[in-house]
């Protein structure tokens, strides 16, 4: 019932509902995080309720913003009454067999991310919350017409960020159609998962929980990545390092369980993921050199992209026939492709091979890979972009 009525919101704004149950990993709109995924809102804000009165001053200029910030504190407040010990939902008699097994083995990812990925080890899901829905947030992107550069967003503390999240999805919905009444191309998509940045005790959400223990691990190695590092103001580094720790662990992890057939699925998911990616990237590049003549009038510039576009859409069909075997994780994606959608994408996607290569020249030490992205991580945004580039060739 609820899925219907996010369907029939999605419809009446005008955006598709891509976010089903066929969808890719990474490619936040996918069978489990969503290439994703995401994504996150920041629970901080509870902190900040505490200073309101100081914090309205300086941020909550006009009605919406504090309507924003309200559904922000309204939905981190729901999510902290709702947590629950994990021992105690796994002792409890009512736990079904499948959510018991997945809040075991969320433990041993989680130990196994602490033991040997080095990343933080605190209080991070150790809590469990059914938040009886698909999704914990509703991201909005955009981006203009005519150039991929992504609209910013800008938060106390966390810096400006690519997207604006929300706790349910009608808000979503209706600032995705004010913005595509200003001419924005938008995307608002489900996130099934979020980081706080080690502010707070991220627990783990009914969300996050999947058919595959793969897709859970790499959604809490991607969130416990941001809270190891985060860059103010630059969400593709942020998001391309967090996937690449993501995609890593869960190839080592999947290597230790000795689960063979579990490791040939992620190794098929990977396969489409990266050669989804490929073909996404490479239209973005297309798009970029076409968004740049400026003598081109604005309804050639929209043919010349719709071109681009429905090349990329043909590419995604001969490459679902000919080596896919017609799976059809990525239909919903493909309904109708823009800026903010490709945008979406890259941000999670585009420094991914540079942060490997990083990782093995480092000899697959993690704290030294760590060591050396930190040292990227204090250069000037120019210089650190110029770094990555270089790390791509």
């Amino acid at each position: 019932m609820k899925w219907r009525k996010e369907k029939e919101m999605a419809e009446r704004a005008g955006f598709e509902p891509a976010w089903g149950d066929k969808t890719p990993i990474r490619f936040r709109v996918g069978a489990v995080m969503t290439a994703s995924v995401p994504l996150r809102c920041f629970e901080y804000c509870n902190r900040l309720f505490k200073i309101l009165p100081i914090f309205s001053l300086f941020f909550l200029n006009s009605c919406a913003q504090i309507s924003y910030y309200y559904q922000i504190l309204e939905g981190h407040a729901d999510i902290t009454q709702r947590m629950k010990p994990l021992e105690e939902v796994i002792s409890a008699p009512e736990t079904s067999p499948f959510l018991r097994h997945q809040l075991q083995q969320a433990k041993e990812i989680r130990q196994f991310a602490i033991e040997k990925l080095r990343l933080p080890e605190n209080d991070s899901y150790m809590q469990f919350v059914d938040l009886q829905r698909k999704f914990v947030v509703w991201n909005v992107y955009a981006a203009p017409r005519f150039a991929l550069t992504p609209k910013l967003w800008c938060f106390p503390i966390v810096g400006c960020l690519s997207y604006r999240g929300y706790f349910s999805p009608q808000p979503a919905f209706e600032e995705g159609k004010e913005l595509k009444n200003q001419g924005f191309d938008v995307y608002v998509i489900g996130i099934r998962a979020y980081s706080t940045l080690g502010w707070f005790a991220d627990p783990l959400l009914n969300t996050m929980l999947s058919k595959e223990d793969w897709q859970l691990a790499a959604l809490i190695f991607h969130e416990l990545s941001h809270q190891l590092l985060y860059v103010q103001d630059d969400s593709t580094f942020n998001e391309s390092f967090a996937s690449a720790v993501e995609e890593i662990g869960v190839q080592l992890w999947l290597e230790t369980q000795k689960k063979s057939a579990h490791f040939q699925t992620y190794l098929v998911s990977k396969q489409r993921n990266q050669q989804m990616i490929s073909l996404v990237l490479n239209t973005k590049r297309k798009l970029t050199d076409l968004y740049q003549h400026k003598n081109l009038s604005e309804s050639d510039m929209l043919e010349q992209k719709n071109l681009l576009l429905n090349e990329l859409k043909e590419h995604y069909k001969m490459l679902k026939e000919k080596e896919w075997h017609h799976y059809q994780g990525y239909d919903r994606w493909f309904e109708e492709v823009n800026n903010a959608k490709l945008l979406s994408v890259a941000m999670y996607e585009e420094y991914v091979p540079a942060f490997k290569r990083l990782f093995e020249e480092q000899q697959q030490n993690f704290e030294h890979f760590y060591e050396e992205v930190r040292k990227l991580a204090i250069l000037p945004k120019v210089q650190r972009q110029q770094r990555l580039d270089a790390l791509l060739k």
